[in-house]
C-alpha cells in the first residue's frame, strides 16, 4: 500500500525519536477500519479527536478502541498517502494524486446503487484552509472557502451517484500558439 511506502520514506528521511513506538505496516483491515472510523467521526462530532477513544466517561463513550487503537489511527492519519511521489505528475493535472481514487469511488458508487427517482446536480464545498491554486469562494454556502465539488445526487435519498472535483480552469493550447 502506498501509505506504507510513504511512511518508510518519511521515517528514513526524518528518523523518529528513540522513544517512538516500533513501526508496524498497515494492513488492508487497518485501512478499512480507518475509513469507517473517519466516517463515524464525521457523524459523532466531539471537541477533540482523541475523545473518540475515551473509555472512562459514560456519556459519548464509543467502541473505537475495540476497532483500532488510537495510536494506530494517528499513525495512519499521519502517513495516509494515495499516490507514489516518485511518479511524475501529468502536465496540467492539479489533482493527479487523487484522480484514480475519485474515479474508483465514482465507479463503486454507480455499481452498488441503481437510481430510481429524480436526480439533481449540486455544488458542494469541502472545507479547506490550506493553500490551493483552485480554492473557491462561494458566499451562498455555509462553508464559504474550500474545494468545490459537483455532485449528482438522487433527490429522494440524497445518494451521491457521481462527483467531480473542480480543479480550476482547463488551459487549452490553440493551434496558433503551437
Amino acid at each position: 500500500m502506498e501509505s506504507n511506502r510513504y511512511a518508510t520514506q518519511q521515517r528514513t528521511e526524518h528518523p523518529p525519536p528513540p522513544s517512538a513506538a516500533r513501526w508496524i505496516n498497515f494492513t488492508k483491515k487497518d485501512m478499512q477500519a480507518f475509513i469507517g472510523l473517519s466516517f463515524s467521526m464525521g457523524i459523532l462530532k466531539l471537541p477533540r479527536r482523541h475523545l473518540h477513544w475515551r473509555t472512562t466517561k459514560w456519556i459519548f463513550k464509543t467502541n473505537f478502541c475495540s476497532v483500532v487503537s488510537r495510536n494506530k489511527f494517528y499513525s495512519i492519519w499521519r502517513y495516509l498517502h494515495i499516490q507514489d511521489n516518485t511518479v511524475p505528475a501529468p502536465v496540467g493535472e492539479k489533482i493527479w494524486k487523487l484522480r484514480w481514487f475519485l474515479d474508483h469511488l465514482n465507479t463503486r458508487f454507480q455499481e452498488v446503487y441503481t437510481r430510481y427517482g429524480h436526480c439533481t446536480i449540486d455544488e458542494s464545498m469541502i472545507k479547506f484552509k490550506g493553500r490551493l491554486s483552485f480554492q473557491q469562494y462561494l458566499p451562498s454556502k455555509p462553508t464559504k472557502w474550500g474545494i468545490k465539488m459537483w455532485v449528482l445526487c438522487e433527490s429522494d435519498t440524497g445518494y451521491a451517484y457521481n462527483m467531480q472535483m473542480y480543479s480550476g480552469r482547463i488551459l487549452r493550447v490553440s493551434r496558433k500558439n503551437v
